[in-house]
């Protein structure tokens, strides 16, 4: 099956704040993963950096301008930011509304895209 012809399917993060960003970035650094569809991940590129910085491996983070042609590189994580959390907002480790509003709007925008047939 041609790159382009996967599925592309929607990872909402999860509480940046909590361990959601790590495993999603471990999932991604599986080639499996891009073997079978086409990922994007809906949330913060802020946190999802610092999630490939502290499992050290070998990603880069990436905002695509046209959410429907990413997630054909299995070096680099899509990442959709819809810019609604701030950096200093998020503490691992503690509990944070901003943090828990952000996830919510992260999981609606999820919604959309697949409701729009972009995932």
């Amino acid at each position: 099956m041609a790159d382009a012809q996967k599925p592309a399917i929607a990872i909402t993060m999860g509480d940046p704040c909590g361990i959601g960003p790590e495993v999603v970035a471990k999932a991604l650094a599986d080639p499996r993963v891009y073997a079978s569809c086409r990922p994007l991940v809906v949330g913060s590129t802020y946190a999802m950096e610092r999630a490939v910085e502290l499992t050290g491996l070998s990603l880069r983070v990436n905002q695509p301008d046209d959410p429907a042609a990413a997630g054909l590189d299995p070096t680099v994580v899509d990442v959709v930011d819809i810019r609604n959390l701030n950096p200093e907002d998020i503490t691992v480790g503690r509990i944070s509304p901003e943090c828990g509003r952000a996830a919510m709007e992260w999981a609606t925008k999820a919604g959309e895209l697949a409701l729009a047939g972009t995932v």
